[in-house]
């Protein structure tokens, strides 16, 4: 891979990506998906909805990530694939630029599950496992964002990212109380041990994910040892849930 300085125009890129992702339609969808879930809380209360704020955070992901889907694919749309490849900046900083964009879209999910975790926390007894469950979601959020990037980077269709969005609504298993459920990314963990153990283990999972974008078109030691630095924590922390 190239060696590229971090100046100007790369930080102009991540700026530009960044703005695309907060302003894309689809994740202010996801947006107004989180907003039904607070409002269902507020009207309701913690110990009725608490559940609704997690699930319409949740939610916002799989819309993340069809939307950095769509922008990874927009060269393919355009039919501009050679031209951009043929640009000074390498592919693969292109890729790390949309990814450093992610930071984005998780900025704003901090901020405003942020507010309302300190909202519930003066007026509710919220305990370490609803505050590990919701400090978990701004990692669902980027390991799906970065999945939709890397389906992009190896799958360029536009149909591969909606259909694995439906998919992981039908694959989260709900009242299922076997220890896997916890592995699946829109699900939550009922006690701390699995809902600790789910930090690392969505870490990995965006590691990976942004690894596996990297690599395509061409591997490079950054995106074989995020992979593998990815793949550890994936594997050491699933075997800690699962055992």
């Amino acid at each position: 891979m190239r060696a590229v300085s971090a100046g100007p125009g790369l930080a102009q890129l991540v700026l530009l990506e960044g703005r695309r992702l907060a302003l894309h339609p689809l994740f202010l969808a996801g947006v107004v998906v989180a907003a039904g879930g607070c409002a269902a809380f507020l009207a309701r209360g913690w110990s009725t909805s608490g559940w609704t704020v997690y699930a319409g955070f949740a939610l916002m992901a799989p819309f993340t990530m069809v939307a950095t889907n769509v922008v990874t694919l927009r060269d393919h749309r355009a039919d501009t694939v050679e031209q951009h490849e043929a640009l000074p900046m390498p592919v693969s900083t292109r890729v790390g630029a949309l990814l450093t964009a992610i930071l984005a879209p998780t900025l704003l999910t901090v901020a405003g599950l942020g507010a309302v975790t300190a909202y519930a926390a003066s007026r509710f007894a919220l305990d370490e496992v609803d505050l590990l469950v919701l400090a978990s979601l701004p990692l669902i959020m980027t390991a799906l964002a970065a999945l939709g990037v890397a389906l992009a980077r190896w799958m360029p269709s536009a149909f591969v990212a909606p259909a694995l969005a439906v998919a992981f609504y039908f694959w989260t298993p709900g009242d299922d109380p076997s220890a896997w459920r916890v592995l699946m990314p829109l699900n939550s963990a009922d006690d701390t041990g699995a809902a600790v153990m789910r930090l690392p283990y969505l870490l990995g999972l965006t590691l990976l994910f942004a690894g596996a974008a990297l690599a395509q078109p061409q591997r490079s030691r950054t995106s074989v040892l995020l992979a593998l630095v990815g793949a550890a924590l994936v594997t050491l922390s699933a075997a800690a849930v699962l055992t």
